[in-house]
């Protein structure tokens, strides 16, 4: 609701488009948003998940990601795509946007100990990812309230790659969260995460 119905051009909605790509279960959404006349942002809901998993963006860092038609993944190949501009995209190929880098993120909920009662430690993080020729960057987001600026570490970001068993972390809040990316290291590898494990303890009350 937050960001789609308060975000979107109400004068434009005919160019609303919405589409399939049945290979990753998701129906997706194109639509302009409230500064702009033509489709530049999405939003994506995978409906197979349980519970649903949803996802969007907009058009930023010179990539255009928002689409005006779509045709999905059939006998003839991977899905077609067509953007405000004309141009045709291929889906669902290879790890970069139309020749340019791709960045990504993926971000944890915040998640706490002792229903939030207690201040907790985190000093060792074990990745379960795999990457291939390349680095991806973990960053830790420590808060003691919710609404207190997010600490980092001198650290941050983690480099991750294949061979990396463990990360040496240091993040003390009564909420944390866990961010990877590839924006300021690697990109246009291929990159899968498992089960990330946290080594965390009680410091304190708040």
């Amino acid at each position: 609701r937050d960001i789609v119905y308060k975000n979107i051009n109400q004068a434009q909605l005919g160019k609303v488009v919405c589409s399939i790509n049945a290979q990753f279960s998701e129906v997706r959404w194109d639509y302009p948003s409230a500064n702009s006349t033509e489709n530049d942002s999405y939003v994506i809901v995978n409906y197979a998940a349980q519970p649903m998993e949803w996802s969007y963006g907009n058009n930023s860092q010179g990539i255009v990601v928002a689409r005006t038609a779509w045709i999905d993944f059939n006998v003839l190949g991977n899905p077609l795509a067509a953007d405000s501009s004309g141009n045709l995209w291929f889906h669902e190929s290879g790890y970069s946007a139309g020749g340019l880098a791709l960045p990504w993120f993926i971000q944890s909920g915040e998640f706490d100990i002792s229903d939030g009662q207690d201040i907790m430690f985190c000093d060792q993080i074990m990745p379960d990812q795999i990457v291939t020729n390349g680095t991806v960057a973990v960053w830790v987001y420590a808060q003691r309230f919710p609404n207190d600026p997010v600490v980092y570490s001198p650290d941050e970001p983690y480099p991750v790659m294949s061979n990396t068993q463990f990360i040496p972390a240091r993040a003390r809040g009564r909420q944390i969260a866990l961010r990877f990316d590839n924006s300021f290291l690697s990109v246009g590898v291929f990159w899968r995460m498992g089960a990330t494990r946290l080594r965390v303890a009680p410091d304190g009350r708040g």
